[in-house]
């Protein structure tokens, strides 16, 4: 058990004081053996366990936000997107509450649904960061298919090498938990779990942070999303990373994503 160093002053117990000193000589050494180019989330748990260094706290807050537009209507704020009843607006907020910079920070959020507008810009969005996905899927054809792809998961990176202390970031998303037949949904996989990641510096060690979260006031929404069917083709691809993603056409059957993308041809054209 760790006991404050004011302890061993009180009570005289210099002996307990000089096994403290062998203890923080061999921690020194630990600190030493560590100081590799980048330390694991285990590194960084026992650093913080010893009561040595504790990450900077990240805040991250997923709130649906409440905006609702007439039903049909194009709204102005998000590019005249026309509003559905399906949808639901959520903004997501990274900030640093600590008292030093994080570097190459990201957020991994899946979306109850699939995003149909990312609203960066006006002042629900602030900071300087970059939306990328962790995956997509390449469709090729010949003739135009009546299709419309969604993205349902974003990574949300800090482009500026750094997210300074008191420094936020924050994007607006539009999220639909409806489709319609040859909707193709690309990396859909409505779970309450997402991934924060980042780096710190403390006394010239790098340290690797990683939290898993899941919002508790969001998980009656997710499970509503996760009963809603996708009946249609899915598959499975796996990433470089060696993660998958999961994506579908809505309402067509087929042996493959590609085949099933073939039967959504617009004859109409």
């Amino acid at each position: 058990m760790r006991v404050p160093f004011r302890k061993f002053i009180d009570n005289r117990d210099w002996g307990e004081l000089i096994a403290g000193a062998v203890i923080g000589a061999v921690i020194g050494l630990l600190l030493t053996s560590f100081a590799s180019p980048i330390l694991s989330p285990h590194a960084t748990i026992f650093y913080e366990s010893a009561g040595l260094y504790s990450p900077p706290p990240v805040h991250v807050e997923i709130q649906e936000t409440g905006a609702y537009y007439p039903i049909n209507s194009s709204v102005e704020d998000y590019e005249g997107l026309v509003w559905k009843k399906e949808y639901s607006t959520y903004r997501v907020l990274l900030r640093n509450d600590g008292e030093q910079p994080v570097e190459q920070l990201q957020f991994t959020w899946r979306a109850p649904g699939c995003i149909v507008y990312s609203n960066t810009d006006g002042p629900a969005a602030t900071g300087h960061y970059s939306l990328s996905n962790r995956g997509t899927y390449g469709i090729y054809s010949d003739a135009p298919l009546a299709i419309d792809r969604y993205q349902c998961t974003v990574v949300i990176k800090v482009v500026e090498g750094e997210l300074s202390p008191g420094e936020a970031l924050a994007a607006e998303f539009v999220v639909s938990s409806k489709f319609e037949k040859c909707d193709v949904l690309i990396d859909l996989n409505p779970r309450n779990l997402h991934l924060l990641t980042y780096t710190w510096v403390k006394n010239g060690v790098l340290f690797h942070e990683q939290r898993a979260m899941n919002p508790p006031h969001l998980e009656e929404t997710y499970q509503d999303v996760q009963k809603t069917s996708f009946i249609g083709t899915h598959e499975s691809l796996k990433l470089e990373s060696g993660k998958y993603i999961h994506s579908f056409v809505v309402g067509v059957k087929g042996d493959s994503m590609g085949e099933a993308i073939r039967k959504c041809v617009n004859t109409s054209s």
